[in-house]
């Protein structure tokens, strides 16, 4: 950046109402420089700029038109939307720790959108949006459709004639970055945890299968 866009980009931070103690200290430390050497280092032009913006009349008019317009639809979406990234790092990784600090906090109009605009977002408010098909004490049968990270495979590692194997009760329900996700435990004991598209969608007979009359 020339001196002489520096200039100007002083002159226009003049014109704008920074209320901002720290920020006013700190353009008139590089202003107070840049007299001197008639220079900034590309970290100082940086920053410059970034202030240029951010205090530029339109784009505090915007943020405040946004601002006013936040609401518990909003906070609820936001507050499922950091869920799930906090299960999906390690995108938005400093923004989860902001909201967990202050769960109040607004976010700018553009990281809001970009968040609810992404597909795979999307597709996870998509899934999670009914009720899981499964619930805790049900049985279910396996299928070798399903990703088992008790088993760091897929079920074609299992032996699909040995209902011992198959055959599980759901003990838990959870949430996770791919939607709902259970925790298993099969008749022979082995824990799984597997996701619905490795659960058969037909309705398991239990007393047929504990052989009970």
């Amino acid at each position: 950046m020339t001196a002489d866009q520096i200039r100007e980009l002083f002159n226009e931070l003049g014109g704008f109402a920074i209320e901002n103690a720290k920020v006013l200290e700190i353009i008139k430390s590089m202003r107070e420089q840049f007299l001197a050497k008639n220079r900034l280092s590309e970290k100082q032009t940086d920053l410059l700029q970034k202030f240029a913006k951010q205090f530029n009349p339109e784009t505090v008019k915007q943020r405040s038109e946004w601002e006013a317009s936040w609401n518990a639809e909003k906070a609820e979406l936001f507050k499922k939307m950091i869920g799930y990234y906090k299960m999906n790092p390690p995108f938005y990784e400093q923004l989860v720790k902001t909201y967990e600090a202050n769960p109040n906090m607004i976010p700018p109009q553009s990281v809001y959108e970009k968040m609810s605009g992404n597909k795979f977002v999307q597709a996870f408010f998509r899934k999670t949006s009914v009720q899981s098909r499964f619930q805790v004490g049900d049985m279910v049968k396996l299928i070798r459709a399903g990703i088992l990270e008790g088993y760091r495979g897929s079920v074609y590692g299992l032996d699909t004639t040995d209902p011992m194997h198959i055959y599980c009760n759901v003990m838990e329900v959870n949430v996770d970055a791919k939607g709902y996700c259970y925790t298993l435990r099969s008749i022979g004991g082995k824990m799984i945890t597997v996701h619905e598209i490795g659960i058969s969608k037909r309705k398991v007979d239990e007393k047929a299968i504990l052989g009970e009359d």
